[in-house]
């Protein structure tokens, strides 16, 4: 009986010590996935931070664009569409897509009680093909501006309007997409005397394997 005590004594610090090994092996395999998961969610959040700072400077420049032409309207439309082309082909070789649409308004020397021409363009850098798009002026109800199957292009029509005072004209934008309609109303404040201005839309978004960012944003440029 005694030995039989001993053997089961030794037997059982041999599976206690075994156990325990088990515990410290499984406490370090569960540690090293801790803090590997904690790296890996470090790294996306440091690249998150990335590249919300790269779509804010994207969308700052975007805006600035058309200021690059300002002293040339006949290419302020096409230095603002040029420059988001340029980003896309970019971004495009960094795993980073970016797509969305453009608008701009340019119309010139705005009297009262004059025909005045309004240029637009709309530009469709999605990849996926926009069905519809409308533009309408509020001094144009009857006569808005359609664009059907729009795949990334640029199309351009004008309005003519002929205001009878000084008030605010308001641009009135809308598309379909596969995300979802969208509609967004823009007023463009009115000064007589020859007035001239250029509106540029953005909805511009961003897609990275961590992330997508998406806004929209406007930009009136006084000409004159």
């Amino acid at each position: 009986m005694i030995k039989i005590l001993k053997f089961n004594s030794r037997r059982k610090g041999q599976i206690f010590l075994i156990g325990a090994f088990i515990i410290v092996i499984s406490m370090i395999l569960i540690r090293t996935t801790i803090d590997s998961t904690n790296i890996l969610e470090n790294q996306i959040y440091i690249e998150s931070e990335s590249e919300f700072f790269n779509f804010n400077n994207i969308r700052q420049e975007a805006l600035k664009s058309s200021y690059n032409s300002i002293n040339n309207t006949s290419k302020i439309a096409d230095e603002t569409n040029s420059f988001i082309s340029f980003i896309e082909k970019r971004l495009g070789g960094r795993a980073t897509k970016v797509d969305g649409i453009i608008v701009t308004l340019l119309y010139e020397e705005l009297e009262i009680s004059k025909n005045t021409l309004v240029k637009t363009t709309f530009y469709n850098y999605f990849d996926e093909e926009i069905p519809k798009a409308i533009l309408n002026l509020s001094t144009n109800y009857n006569s808005p501006i359609i664009f059907n199957n729009i795949t990334n292009e640029i199309r351009k029509d004008n309005f003519t309007i002929n205001i009878d005072s000084n008030k605010n004209i308001t641009l009135w934008i809308y598309y379909e997409t596969p995300n979802g309609n969208v509609i967004e109303n823009i007023t463009i404040p009115i000064k007589v005397n020859k007035d001239s201005k250029f509106l540029s839309y953005f909805d511009l978004r961003i897609i990275t394997d961590n992330t997508e960012i998406r806004d929209k944003f406007s930009e009136i440029i006084q000409i004159n």
